[in-house]
């Protein structure tokens, strides 16, 4: 009797407590996004808050998501990324007040890179995300982190050499560094917001760092400038002397100056087609770069679809 008495009140713990992992209805999901990002490396580091506005471009993204847990999911991704840096934009309101980027302002490197990303990565609730048998019964907001690996194809591009008669010049391929592949791993890692909209509809807010496992993303790394006949490709090996930004044809000849007053540097009249040379071959410091990988930050709006169990995918 006893024993019948103690069956009973476990089989009825039991039930409360494994029961909905039994019935748990695993979902699939599709998920598109579009977003901002942001690339930190030689040109906008990582520890200045002004990288964070003067490096701003976009990102969107297509993504496969099959629900394991309450609380654990994976998601396959495609990913395209545009990334760009200007040591012009960057250093233009700050070379007045400080001496801290006149390297960087010399240095005149600019670049634009459109990554393609395949991911896939583990996200992890912070809240449960049981759905008691049927998604429609999800919760209304659902924070999560996540974190996975990722496979990127990358290119660098920077514009040719603007001048007053043509304006601004072409986009083309630049390897100063001499890579010899663009293919690169990457760790993405970020917090995220997921809010019900409606029975089969998710709107989620995203941060996403991505941890990169090369250098070469922005053609910059940490070694001295090399020698323009070395590389072959010499519109690109050195900018510290161009008059105009290649990018939107700014004339850098006042603030070259400023720089040129604080450094000892000879100013310049404005008469010539070229500033003075400053940096580069054949000196060895500063070096053209510095020696750490680079990163990227996207931050994405993403619209989340619930399929129904005719169209999803089962495993």
């Amino acid at each position: 009797m006893v024993f019948l008495f103690c069956f009973s009140i476990v089989e009825t713990i039991a039930q409360k407590v494994y029961e909905p992992w039994r019935r748990y209805e695993k979902t699939s999901q599709i998920e598109f996004g579009i977003g901002t990002s942001n690339y930190l490396g030689d040109i906008h580091p990582i520890d200045n808050i002004y990288s964070y506005q003067s490096s701003i471009r976009w990102n969107t993204s297509l993504s496969y998501i099959k629900q394991i847990t309450p609380f654990y999911s994976l998601k396959i991704a495609f990913s395209w990324v545009r990334l760009a840096g200007d040591d012009y934009v960057f250093t233009k309101n700050q070379v007045s007040k400080t001496d801290n980027f006149d390297i960087n302002f010399l240095r005149n490197l600019s670049f634009r890179n459109d990554l393609k990303e395949v991911s896939y990565v583990s996200i992890i609730n912070l809240k449960s995300g049981f759905f008691a048998r049927n998604f429609k019964n999800r919760p209304q907001m659902i924070p999560y982190f996540l974190l996975g690996t990722s496979l990127i194809k990358h290119q660098p591009l920077a514009r040719e050499i603007y001048t007053q008669t043509i304006g601004l010049g072409e986009w083309r391929k630049i390897n100063v560094s001499q890579s010899k592949r663009n293919i690169a791993f990457a760790i993405p890692t970020g917090i995220g917001l997921k809010g019900r909209v409606s029975e089969k509809f998710d709107l989620n807010f995203e941060l996403n760092y991505h941890f990169v496992f090369t250098d070469n993303l922005d053609d910059i790394i940490g070694r001295p400038f090399p020698k323009n006949e070395l590389i072959g490709n010499t519109d690109f090996t050195n900018r510290s002397t161009e008059k105009f930004t290649a990018n939107n044809g700014f004339n850098r000849t006042n603030l070259y100056n400023i720089v040129a007053q604080r450094q000892g540097f000879s100013f310049f009249n404005g008469l010539g087609t070229n500033l003075f040379p400053t940096i580069g071959y054949p000196n060895t410091t500063p070096e053209r770069g510095d020696k750490k990988n680079d990163s990227f930050l996207m931050i994405s709006v993403k619209v989340q679809y619930y399929l129904s169990k005719r169209d999803r995918c089962k495993y």
